[in-house]
């Protein structure tokens, strides 16, 4: 007896089972907020959903309202929310009321909002991509409305660099919120992963590229703690920001590092003072492993 062969599924079928598997993911990411104390809000002055939860371990400090304009954006806070072992969770809960945190690469504002939360400390968001940007000013909104006083935040629409101009940033994918693969028009060879010559652009504006050193001449405040995740570009970052890495009120740094990048950032830490104290490894195991380096400025 001949062994019956299975019967190939259609193009039809595929798509409806990948329509299906999609939603029921949706459906188990909405159930696991709400079982476990998250509440979804439709804001119509915003126009736009709001997830509000009681970040783990700090209860006292009332629940956390924050817009989510995309599934991407949701699925990030909703991860973020429930995981306080993370060492970058902890670390922002440690920043402390007098602290001031400059967040370098802020997409949708997950560190940024939650270190204002959590202590009251003023916290300066640089964001270059323009969804993301509306997405921290509503959240933003939401926290003053929650608390009946503004937070201590400014928001900055530039891209962090080596120098101060003027130049291109691509948009790799869609120019909706919680879509992160973006890139400098000069520099878009040295990304994470062997850069990004090779993917399709969909859109482009000019924008201010902006280096930190350059940023300290403003009225913003001088951060005691900074954090940055920007693809690959940190030590293009890190080499316009000279000054502010000799300043003794910095005192604390988390830099994304991917492998490539990884000795030159420890060895630009360490010149200027600093030591590290952790190493929060993700993403692509081998030689473009990325993580998280957690410093200290060394008393």
């Amino acid at each position: 007896m001949s062994e019956s062969k299975p019967v190939p599924m259609s193009n039809t079928s595929v798509a409806y089972v990948a329509f299906l598997r999609l939603h029921w993911h949706r459906l188990k990411l909405y159930l696991g907020f709400l079982r476990h104390g998250g509440r979804f809000r439709w804001n119509g002055e915003l126009g736009a959903w709001e997830a509000r939860k009681s970040l783990p371990g700090f209860a006292e400090r009332g629940p956390l309202g924050v817009a989510v304009r995309s599934m991407r954006e949701l699925r990030r806070w909703i991860a973020f929310f429930d995981n306080p072992k993370d060492p970058m969770y902890r670390w922002l809960g440690s920043i402390g009321h007098d602290g001031v945190l400059w967040d370098i690469g802020s997409a949708n504002g997950l560190e940024g909002c939650t270190a204002a939360h959590l202590n009251d400390c003023q916290v300066v968001f640089f964001e270059p991509f323009t969804p993301s940007i509306e997405t921290i000013l509503k959240s933003l909104y939401l926290m003053e409305r929650a608390k009946g006083v503004r937070p201590r935040t400014e928001v900055v629409q530039a891209a962090i660099g080596d120098k101060p101009g003027f130049g291109r940033f691509l948009m790799h994918t869609r120019p909706v919120p919680g879509e992160t693969l973006n890139s400098l028009g000069d520099a878009v060879g040295s990304y994470c992963y062997g850069g990004r010559d090779a993917v399709s652009i969909g859109s482009s504006q000019w924008l201010k590229y902006a280096s930190l050193d350059e940023m300290l001449e403003t009225e913003l405040p001088k951060p005691t703690h900074l954090k940055m995740d920007i693809d690959g570009l940190e030590t293009r970052a890190l080499a316009g920001a000279e000054r502010l890495l000799a300043m003794p009120g910095l005192r604390h740094a988390v830099i994304e590092a991917n492998g490539p990048t990884r000795p030159e950032v420890q060895a630009i830490m360490t010149r200027h003072g600093f030591v590290q104290v952790d190493d929060r490894r993700h993403g692509v195991s081998g030689e473009s492993e990325t993580g998280d380096l957690f410093f200290e400025r060394n008393a």
